[in-house]
């Protein structure tokens, strides 16, 4: 029978706290629990935290668990942490070591003695390393490639190409200690990019290069991934709060009419004189003007999505026209808007689309994604920090999707 070892994850966003418990069975995320508490206003602005005491609470209370058969499943102590890509960089890096064994036959020694090597190096820019993840590991002359470590095998020296992610230093620590002042050790760190780009591989329907767009309060994330593997980013401070700002500035409405409409309706252009909706005593609102407070908002967001896309293509030369035409996956909480298709004009010419709804049962929120991703990629083989602690040597900026 399969093992079904249960991870505990946190992710603090910039409206909420979301508290998951899963596991992975066959490739597929398997939710035993959630919980979304949300924040305080301005509890987290663009990415950076500024209300502590408030977050914590939130924290404690999402891993308030009431349910003893699911929280006998995990170590309440520990918990995973998912952090935002706020400058974000991934390196590549390309190490061998001997193998220990005198017989050459690889060992779970050996995996280790690799990574550490890839983790001893100093990344640049005031950056630390959150994880390193194999992409692919050999033997000897490296003519033949594993997904997997080659466990068992013979072979004289063993090779490990990663990819090393890696986040400012304040920005880890600021979210880790959060996690520290609730009373929780933190077991494992992840970047949401990657983690989201877990869950798409998982779908055997979705594309393995596109950009992945993440749509958030305060924030958007906009990352290339070749491969199934991030390899470069951008984000830009402007999401969903920007919006409902723009709505209820062009409709003369509050900021919670102003939420509330877009998320209720979403976007019905056309005109629809009798399609009027009440928000009020003697207060009503067209869904045409709706519709048009929603055109006037996205327009500056459709050319941020669009920019940031240029941006990123612009740095692989003769391979830009080629990546400017990759498909698009959208995640992140704005992204289930109704017929957002209709105001990304300029993002989706002559682009695919796909607005990604996580399939696991009770968590079908495209705000989810991350969670339900990291659960995927804990079904398979990582190489993470809280694993090896040991552990980037002669690092170079990834600059090719493979």
């Amino acid at each position: 029978m399969e093992s079904k070892r249960a991870s505990s994850i946190i992710e603090i966003g910039e409206s909420e706290v979301r508290f998951l418990i899963g596991y992975s069975h066959s490739g597929v995320a398997e939710v035993l629990y959630l919980s979304r508490v949300p924040l305080q206003e301005d509890a987290i602005v663009d990415g950076k935290v500024i209300d502590r005491p408030s977050i914590v609470r939130a924290i404690k209370e999402a891993m308030r668990v009431d349910d003893e058969e699911v929280a006998r499943k995990v170590d309440m102590g520990f918990c995973s942490l998912i952090l935002p890509p706020i400058g974000f960089k991934i390196y590549s890096s390309d190490r061998v070591t001997t193998v220990v064994s005198p017989v050459n036959m690889v060992d779970r020694v050996d995996v280790s003695n690799a990574l550490a090597l890839i983790n001893k190096e100093p990344i640049p820019n005031g950056n630390e390393i959150v994880d390193i993840v194999p992409s692919v590991f050999y033997l000897d002359d490296g003519r033949k490639l594993f997904n997997a470590p080659p466990l068992g095998m013979s072979g004289s020296r063993l090779g490990v190409r990663a990819n090393v992610h890696t986040l400012p230093s304040e920005v880890i620590h600021s979210y880790r200690t959060l996690l520290e002042e609730a009373g929780v050790r933190v077991k494992r760190l992840a970047v949401s990019t990657e983690a989201e780009a877990s869950l798409i591989k998982s779908y055997n329907d979705l594309p393995k290069a596109y950009f992945l767009i993440d749509m958030g309060k305060g924030t958007t994330k906009v990352a290339l991934v070749g491969e199934s593997t991030p390899i470069s980013s951008v984000l830009f401070a402007y999401g969903g709060e920007d919006v409902d700002l723009a709505i209820a500035s062009g409709l003369s409405v509050g900021l919670p009419e102003a939420t509330h409409l877009k998320e209720r309706y979403g976007y019905r252009p056309g005109p629809k004189k009798e399609a009027e909706v009440e928000l009020g005593p003697g207060s009503k609102v067209r869904l045409e003007d709706l519709a048009k407070a929603l055109e006037a908002a996205f327009h500056s967001y459709d050319n941020y999505i669009s920019n940031s896309i240029l941006t990123i293509a612009q740095d692989y030369g003769s391979d830009r026209a080629r990546l400017e035409r990759l498909p698009l996956v959208f995640v992140g909480g704005m992204s289930s808007l109704f017929g957002i298709e209709g105001l990304l004009p300029k993002t989706l010419k002559e682009r695919q689309g796909i607005f990604l709804r996580p399939r696991p049962m009770g968590a079908r929120h495209s705000a989810l994604a991350a969670m339900l991703g990291y659960i995927v990629s804990e079904g398979s083989y990582r190489g993470s920090l809280e694993e090896h602690g040991v552990g980037v040597s002669s690092l170079s900026r990834l600059s090719r999707s493979s």
